[in-house]
């Protein structure tokens, strides 16, 4: 019938002529009801769920779906890849066949859960990039071939929905990291196995940067260029520690309010307010020890840093068009 300890994470359905959309993958995709597992076929309402208490290939849609076909043992936890029995709307002589697939092992020592919108999970891909360890960085691919086995070896990263209940295994990573129930499961976290059978998993995009960049260091015995060296004093090390925290805490709110302003009054003052923050860093620029002008250094204060600034940094630009609209329609109303 099937291998039932092992679960698929996809499943090739054939044999069906009477409905060929039918055929083809099915990815997994969660549970149904909170209890069995569940497989779909992307962008479709065809499923291979376990309903009205028996494994059935199912059509999604008002008010009941469409059975086409069902398998009689019951007491099966995964479907089984044989055995299916025509449902009335299906060819009484179809035969349907399901093949499991498995993902390849992985070829990445960690796995970053994230998506492309996070800043918080945008400064993480920055000291990954600059590391050389993304998988899905073109350059760090070329430099891990050329490195030897005691490198860090490449962080693949997982696009996850952090408001969808159907990703279980990062659900399972983020309670590990943080066991709490009263907290909601957050990107940036990175996880993995260490050859010790340690089990990573870290939440919080300044602790994984840390860690990536201190693991790094310590596997190929060199001194990392996102950690920067000493500071010229404490007082330096400490101003950029404040402008870090400045840019985080004073800018990204302007931006916010900027994006979700109901309306003009709003939006002027959102734009005022990212105004005074930007003067507010500017002085602490000039008024800093902190080397901004050296034009031999890779880094101003340390990428370490630098990148928990960046995605703020880069989201100015957008609200450049807010503050020319708003200019306008201060003549317009």
């Amino acid at each position: 019938m099937t291998d039932q300890m092992t679960t698929p994470d996809s499943i090739l359905v054939s044999g069906i002529t009477s409905e060929p959309g039918l055929n083809g993958e099915y990815v997994l995709n969660g549970t149904f009801r909170g209890d069995k597992l569940q497989w779909m076929k992307p962008m479709s309402r065809c499923y291979i769920r376990f309903i009205r208490d028996r494994w059935e290939l199912y059509v999604s849609h008002h008010p009941s779906g469409t059975t086409y076909f069902y398998h009689p043992d019951r007491s099966v936890e995964l479907p089984p890849t044989s055995g299916y029995i025509p449902a009335p709307c299906s060819g009484p002589d179809e035969v349907l066949s399901l093949e499991y697939k498995h993902k390849a092992p992985p070829t990445c020592e960690y796995v970053l859960y994230t998506n492309k919108a996070c800043p918080f999970a945008q400064q993480v891909h920055i000291v990954m990039q600059e590391l050389g360890i993304d998988h899905d960085d073109d350059s760090s691919l070329q430099k891990a071939q050329n490195t030897t086995s005691k490198q860090l070896k490449l962080v693949e990263r997982k696009l996850v929905d952090i408001f969808s209940k159907n990703d279980v295994d990062f659900i399972n990573s983020y309670y590990k990291a943080y066991p709490s129930k009263t907290q909601r499961p957050a990107i940036p976290l990175l996880v993995g196995a260490l050859p010790d059978n340690k089990h990573v998993s870290i939440a919080e995009s300044k602790l994984i940067m840390e860690y990536l960049m201190e693991e790094v260091e310590m596997r190929t015995g060199e001194k990392s260029k996102l950690i920067p060296s000493p500071p010229s004093s404490s007082f330096a090390k400490a101003q950029v520690g404040i402008f870090v925290h400045a840019v985080n805490r004073e800018i990204f709110p302007c931006i916010n309010s900027i994006l979700n302003s109901s309306n003009l009054e709003r939006l002027e003052s959102a734009i005022d307010k990212l105004m005074e923050a930007l003067g507010c860093i500017e002085t602490m620029l000039k008024r800093s020890e902190m080397d901004v002008e050296n034009a031999n250094k890779p880094y101003f204060f340390g990428s370490g840093d630098q990148a928990k600034t960046a995605p703020c940094l880069q989201r100015l630009p957008l609200e450049v068009p807010w503050s020319t609209c708003c200019w306008w329609l201060r003549f317009l109303v």
